[in-house]
């Protein structure tokens, strides 16, 4: 009952927020999504599958659906494509991994990057020290963003708490 009763206040609220934005006008028109390509951080959850529900209607070029998890996107992608089979093979994009550590560590687990030393000392320089362009272009996000060169990011990712949560002691 929580669950479902916490599913229909978020999309309850989503819907609010989506008709507000839809008010909001950027230089006297509506936002243009259609023919753009959307990465939506957090696609799987349950905010990123509503919010890519909604870019659908609005016509966007291709959308990228991220997890954290291969299996998650991967199946994501595919549901999406078996519910929506009027668009062209290849629309959704699936992306996986941790966008907020260097990409060679992305699929790895928390735990593994911290029991090895190696690995570790690269983790705290990164998120410690000063962010440089090395450390910037190593990163996942960086990566993601520069392969698929997306017009509109979208983040369904409790980002902050995701930053702010980043035990690395």
């Amino acid at each position: 009952y929580k669950i479902f009763s916490s599913v229909f206040a978020c999309t309850a609220l989503f819907n609010k927020l989506t008709f507000s934005i839809r008010k909001i006008k950027v230089k006297e028109e509506f936002m243009d999504i259609q023919n753009k390509t959307v990465l939506i951080l957090g696609a799987w959850g349950l905010v990123g599958n509503a919010v890519t529900r909604k870019i659908l209607t609005e016509n966007p070029k291709n959308i990228i659906v991220t997890s954290l998890k291969k299996e998650e996107a991967e199946s994501y992608a595919l549901k999406l494509s078996k519910e929506f089979p009027d668009l062209p093979e290849g629309y959704f994009i699936p992306w996986w991994g941790n966008i907020f550590v260097r990409e060679e560590f992305k699929d790895m687990d928390r735990f593994d990057i911290l029991n090895d030393p190696e690995k570790r000392k690269i983790l705290m320089r990164d998120v410690m020290e000063e962010m440089t362009p090395d450390v910037l272009q190593a990163s996942a996000l960086y990566k993601l963003i520069e392969k698929y060169q997306p017009d509109i990011v979208i983040d369904s990712i409790n980002s902050a708490t995701g930053i702010a949560y980043q035990d690395i002691y």
